[in-house]
C-alpha cells in the first residue's frame, strides 16, 4: 500500500483513516511477534539452563560448582530440580 500511495497528502481523510489504522495493526502485529519471539527466547534459556544444571549434577558436580560455572546464583541452582 505505502508504494501506491505516495504522498499521504493526496490521501482523502476517509483514506487517511484507514492508512493510519492499517499502520497502527502492522506495528501491533510486530509489537505482538516481537513479544513472543522475546518469550520463546527467555523460555529456550530457562531449559538451557535446567538442563544444564542436571547434566552437571550427573556428572557429579556440586551445586556451588554448578553456579560458579553457569554464573548463576546457588539459589537458581538449589531451585532447579
Amino acid at each position: 500500500m505505502l508504494a501506491e500511495i505516495g504522498d499521504l497528502r493526496k490521501l482523502s481523510r476517509e483514506d487517511r483513516v484507514k492508512y493510519d489504522r492499517d499502520i497502527k495493526a502492522y506495528r501491533d502485529t510486530l509489537a505482538i511477534m516481537d513479544t513472543e519471539r522475546n518469550i520463546g527466547m527467555e523460555q529456550g534459556r530457562a531449559e538451557m539452563l535446567t538442563r544444564n544444571i542436571f547434566n552437571m549434577r550427573q556428572k557429579g558436580l556440586s551445586d556451588e560448582q554448578i553456579a560458579d560455572l553457569l554464573d548463576v546464583d546457588i539459589e537458581t541452582v538449589k531451585e532447579t530440580k
